[in-house]
């Protein structure tokens, strides 16, 4: 990653170090140890603090976040040419294609390559069962819907699967269901962190990330999420609690 501006301000970098007493006065420093000193905690040369500038927090954040995942930020500055930024990770790190979705106010990830379709069902598609449960008649198959707020106790979440969003999904080697979610947010690109290694293992889900706007979010596990013993035991509880 590149730019063709002017490079660092290497003068004006140092001189806001040594005001935040981030650098003794009379320090000896080579350019690029000048360079380093943007990634300091509290690092900025903003005159005024506004909502995206000047509360020192930026490169520190950026390289922390990078390294937490193993990898490193190294960056070069040219006088009058520009300055390069150079971004490493591990070749291990997993990156998915996902859907963010919304259910009450937390986010879940649908695996994109899992994706069918995604639809708002009319009432005449809806198949209530004794139970109270709901099933979607699509293309002439009856598929089970589960609603994410029934598995994952989200409170606040729309109940109605004609006024939210099903998403129909087959996992490898299981059967295509309708995953019931209030929104869809949008497509992107996520990094994979591990639940399990981190806190531990949630069934129905596979791991999870931080969004771009620095939300976290659960990543769904969809072969455990639809397996069938799990549907029935959901289904037995809304009705329970019915």
């Amino acid at each position: 990653m590149a730019d063709d501006g002017k490079g660092i301000n290497r003068e004006r970098v140092l001189a806001k170090a040594i005001e935040r007493e981030l650098v003794s006065p009379g320090a000896m420093l080579s350019d690029q140890e000048i360079d380093e000193l943007i990634f300091l905690p509290g690092f900025s040369t903003a005159d005024q603090v506004t909502s995206v500038s000047g509360r020192g927090v930026g490169m520190d954040a950026v390289r922390q976040v990078i390294e937490e995942m193993g990898g490193t930020v190294a960056l070069v500055s040219r006088p009058g040419e520009g300055t390069t930024f150079s971004l490493t990770l591990p070749l291990s790190l997993a990156i998915l294609d996902a859907m963010v979705t919304l259910v009450g106010r937390q986010s879940y990830l649908v695996p994109i390559s899992a994706i069918i379709d995604c639809l708002r069902p009319d009432a005449s598609a809806i198949v209530r069962m004794d139970d109270r449960s709901a099933m979607l008649a699509w293309r002439g198959q009856i598929l089970r819907i589960l609603p994410l707020a029934t598995e994952f106790g989200v409170a606040d979440a729309e109940s109605d699967p004609t006024r939210a969003i099903l998403i129909l999904v087959k996992p490898s080697g299981g059967e295509t269901v309708a995953i019931q979610v209030d929104d869809l947010i949008g497509q992107e690109p996520v990094v994979v962190k591990s639940l399990e290694r981190n806190y531990r293992k949630v069934r129905g889900v596979s791991g999870a990330t931080i969004l771009g706007d620095g939300r976290p979010a659960l990543i769904l596990d969809l072969s455990s999420l639809t397996a069938v013993d799990g549907g029935r035991r959901r289904m037995s509880r809304a009705a329970a609690e019915g």
